[in-house]
């Protein structure tokens, strides 16, 4: 037994940094999914159907001024920035966070004057504008903490904190709401107060620690840096805002609160494979970023395909068991919501296909590109919502939302290929022609569970298959995380 704990180990030690990081990050946004997936029947018991799609609209909302009050800048134009100023970490990251900070003031300061009108629209009462206030000026530093830690591939105290944190949001919420009263209000700020007390030391350690005095030049310089990289994504942030948070405000307008909650729920259970692909993205960044900057593009497309691959048929395997796990976990009222699934599923395989172009649009810092996809594909998923829920209901916003992603991703492979063009980069970066079939062959598989999810014995035929495939052909899956060569990492 212990030698063969001792093989294991060794094994895993020889797994490069990168990989195992991304392993990690990985199960552990899994471990979070588990825990959201569980947690989310409970508030559902916990709060009457229009409390909680209360909430899941104020959740949209919090989306909405995250933009806004803080550009989004701790997690877009700070990541390059470690590139950037490498060598003046600790000083970037301070006036990083003090620039977001200011802009977060003045956003809030305006929606303070003007609340009146605020609590009218968002239904948002003073006390849940005030803690979320106090979230946006906090959780940007720990944000960038957990961006400079995936830099370094550092990913032990990380994974850690980010399951601690998720315990104590799902936690104290549900604390809150038996103590006090079954509302959406108290279900919000009680989520805001976690963030803001478990923040708090990070942003302690960002500011008065982030180098002694300001330097105003590097201030001017670094905040300079941000809001031009970063400028153009708002309109990205806010255009992808629309495609993940407005069908939930339409749906409101057009059928009320009770599709809402049906609506969130399916997007919550579709949220399981949407943290999948963020944790790959975000742990694939870092090791994107050094193989562009070494030039080795043709590593880049031999990797990339079978990552698309494998987040492909994970998707599939998750929407083999989505019937039964609805059964299990939700009121029955909340079934009719499976049908959303599939679509909004099969939609994350296009994030992260989309993203892949994105990112190295960002490594060159042509963003201006990526707002013009942006604005055309929200107008026309608003558009489509529009006509689809009057005619269909609101399981129409699901398959609008994919079609509205597989546009994002045809419109950022145009824009890469023209900076390609501009930068006289001959090598193809990403292998077109496999993710052309990896995607189609994706879709249909896609449709075929959907017509399956009354057969039970052939979804879990297909499942058992796949997994025994997978068992037959481990050597070859792990062999995929020990690639030939491993280049600038």
């Amino acid at each position: 037994m212990n030698d063969k704990l001792k093989q294991l180990e060794s094994k895993y030690k020889i797994i490069p940094k990168p990989v195992r990081a991304t392993l990690w990050f990985t199960v552990c946004n899994f471990l979070l999914k588990g825990i959201s997936f569980f947690s989310g029947p409970l508030f559902t018991r916990l709060l009457s159907e229009k409390e909680f799609g209360t909430v899941s609209l104020f959740y949209t909302y919090e989306q909405i001024l995250l933009i806004f009050a803080t550009w989004e800048i701790q997690i877009g134009s700070y990541q390059k920035g470690l590139f950037k100023y490498k060598q003046d970490i600790r000083r970037y990251t301070r006036d990083t966070v003090l620039l977001i900070n200011i802009m977060t003031i003045v956003v809030f300061a305006m929606l303070f004057i003007l609340y009146k009108y605020v609590e009218k629209y968002l239904g948002m009462n003073l006390l849940c504008l005030f803690f979320l206030f106090l979230y946006l000026i906090f959780r940007p530093s720990y944000d960038c903490w957990q961006q400079r830690m995936r830099m370094d591939y550092e990913y032990k105290l990380p994974v850690i904190l980010i399951i601690v944190y998720s315990l104590l949001f799902v936690v104290i919420p549900i604390l809150a709401l038996m103590v006090f009263s079954p509302t959406a209000n108290v279900k919000f700020i009680s989520g805001l107060l976690v963030g803001v007390i478990f923040s708090f030391s990070f942003y302690f350690v960002s500011v008065f620690r982030g180098g002694r005095g300001l330097n105003r030049g590097k201030f001017q310089e670094y905040s300079k840096y941000n809001i031009n990289f970063q400028g153009p994504f708002v309109m990205h942030s806010l255009s992808f805002l629309i495609l993940a948070q407005a069908d939930r405000v339409m749906i409101g307008m057009f059928t009320g609160e009770v599709d809402v909650a049906h609506y969130s729920v399916a997007y919550s259970i579709a949220n399981t494979v949407i943290i999948l692909q963020s944790s790959i993205n975000q742990s694939l960044l870092p090791w994107l970023y050094h193989n562009l900057e070494g030039e080795n593009y043709e590593y880049i497309s031999s990797i990339t395909k079978y990552i698309l691959l494998g987040l492909g048929t994970m998707i599939l395997m998750f929407l083999l068991v989505i019937p039964e796990g609805m059964k299990i976990l939700f009121p029955q009222s909340y079934i009719v919501s499976m049908w959303c699934i599939p679509p909004m599923s099969a939609g994350v395989f296009f994030i992260f296909l989309y993203s892949l172009f994105v990112n190295f649009e960002s490594y060159y810092e042509k963003t201006k590109y990526i707002s013009y996809v942006s604005v055309t594909c929200a107008f026309v998923n608003i558009l489509l919502n529009y006509f689809g829920i009057k005619m269909f209901g609101y399981i129409a916003c699901a398959y609008t939302t994919l079609i509205s992603y597989m546009l994002f991703a045809i419109g950022h492979y145009y824009f890469m290929n023209k900076i390609k063009k501009q930068l006289e980069i001959k090598s193809n970066v990403f292998d077109m022609r496999s993710i052309i079939i990896i995607s189609f062959l994706f879709l249909v598989g896609s449709f075929l569970i959907t017509m399956l999810y009354k057969y039970f014995l052939i979804r879990y035929s297909i499942l058992a298959v796949a997994f025994a495939i997978a068992f037959i052909k481990r050597k070859i899956i792990l062999g995929l995380l020990y690639p030939r060569e491993q280049k600038n990492l």
